[in-house]
């Protein structure tokens, strides 16, 4: 036994070194002065140690199996669906739970002191699109009392580019997804320059406004009427001729997509709170059973 060991140990001395390096990276630079061939393992504890994560990560695993497979359900719905462009329409007409005086906006329920500052300039502009309000002091004043209803565009089937906000008033895109039975609205693309979109609210991007939702919808839903059961949107997508869309975000230029444009590298704080509130959902779910 005693020969085997000492035969290995010195083919593994004779040997070429090859280094796998865990840890810390300031051994590399040694290896690579001796032309020794190493690979760098890039590794940290998980959840760099942070216990309270740590326990959150605990908690899901337990999980995993059914969010693996809620996963694969949901990514099955989008792949396969059949979105066809059936109508412009105005959003009170078609959009769930839409009043004259309720704002849909991008993201999470959020209060209107909390919204970033593009989101705030496109409701202050959006109330003046209404007619809720005559200048944006008199807005403010409009939420100040609470007037208006906030809540998310997809608590209710819509989306919207950017700011995401939607009012009554707006005309919207109405599209049927075939395979299952079902609706979503979007707000129409306001082009390019100074757009309530991106926050602007001055009296040229209402009069914009304006014409999209009374002249424009007018001409687009005729259009619309002319074809047999509406406008295949994957086809128009599949050829080039317009914007890709793909995850929802169009470039200026025909046929060229921003796939996941605007969260190329979202902040790791954004991942952990997810996180941290998705295992304190289910401690609660746990605690009701």
């Amino acid at each position: 036994m005693s020969y085997i060991m000492n035969s290995n140990l010195n083919k593994l001395l004779e040997d070429k070194l090859r280094v796998v390096n865990v840890g810390s990276p300031s051994f590399c630079a040694d290896y690579a002065a001796q032309g020794i061939s190493y690979t760098h393992l890039k590794w940290s504890p998980p959840a760099d140690g942070n216990p309270e994560l740590l326990e959150a990560l605990d908690t899901v695993e337990c999980y995993r199996d059914k969010i693996d497979a809620a996963n694969q359900k949901v990514f099955d719905i989008i792949t396969s669906g059949e979105g066809r462009l059936v109508a412009v329409a105005t959003a009170i007409d078609v959009v769930p739970g839409m009043t004259k005086n309720t704002i849909y906006h991008a993201g999470p329920p959020i209060s209107f002191k909390d919204m970033p500052g593009t989101t705030r300039g496109a409701v202050i502009g959006a109330i003046l699109f209404e007619g809720l309000a005559i200048t944006p002091e008199e807005a403010l004043a409009v939420i100040e009392r609470g007037e208006v209803n906030f809540s998310p565009c997809h608590e209710h089937c819509c989306v919207g580019p950017m700011t995401g906000v939607l009012t009554a008033s707006m005309a919207v895109n109405v599209i049927y997804n075939e395979t299952y039975d079902n609706y979503a609205y979007c707000s129409i693309n306001e082009g390019l320059g100074k757009v309530l979109r991106m926050g602007a609210n001055s009296p040229d991007v209402i009069e914009k406004l304006k014409w999209i939702s009374t002249d424009f919808k007018k001409v687009i839903q005729q259009a619309i009427t002319l074809t047999d059961g509406g406008i295949d949107i994957i086809k128009v997508i599949e050829t080039g001729v317009l914007p890709i869309i793909n995850t929802g975000i169009a470039h200026k230029d025909a046929g060229i997509g921003q796939v996941g444009a605007g969260l190329v590298n979202p902040p790791v704080e954004c991942f952990e709170q997810a996180l941290l509130a998705f295992a304190d959902y289910l401690r609660n779910i746990n605690l009701r059973i």
